[in-house]
């Protein structure tokens, strides 16, 4: 795995072999505007388009920020709809914080209310991410 991308807020690193981008969050500080966030997330849009990516892993314990409902609703327009359709699997490895996890899984239900994502689970660790992410099972 190479890393391809990286902001003050976020790592990229894409494995070729399995179509995977992982996302690495790193906003220890909390001092993330919603213009920050929307900057780093258009990096994830394009880098998904970019390399064809199926698999993401999105590791979001360092994530510090809440998804308010307008920005829900941006990124439901400008990322999720405009992304790659081919993302079969997508693993989220949550924060400890209750309210980053509720935007968190808020902001993905409407996706999967939708059906654009295959696939999309919730993980604890990055480790059991990666095997789930890894195997053949939805």
């Amino acid at each position: 795995m190479k890393k391809i991308l990286e902001d003050i807020y976020v790592t990229y690193y894409y494995d070729e072999n399995a179509s995977l981008l992982e996302e690495h969050w790193n906003n220890e500080e909390r001092e993330m505007s919603d213009e920050d966030f929307k900057k780093s997330i258009t990096n994830f849009r394009e880098l998904v388009n970019k390399y064809k990516i199926l698999n993401t892993i999105v590791n979001s314990i360092k994530f510090g920020f809440t998804i308010m409902p307008e920005l829900q609703t941006w990124v439901d327009n400008e990322i999720n709809g405009k992304i790659n359709h081919h993302v079969s699997k997508m693993a989220i490895v949550m924060p400890e914080d209750i309210f980053e996890q509720f935007s968190i899984e808020q902001t993905i239900e409407e996706e999967l209310a939708e059906a654009k994502y295959e696939s999309v689970r919730y993980f604890s660790d990055i480790e059991s991410a990666r095997n789930w992410v890894h195997s053949k099972k939805n």
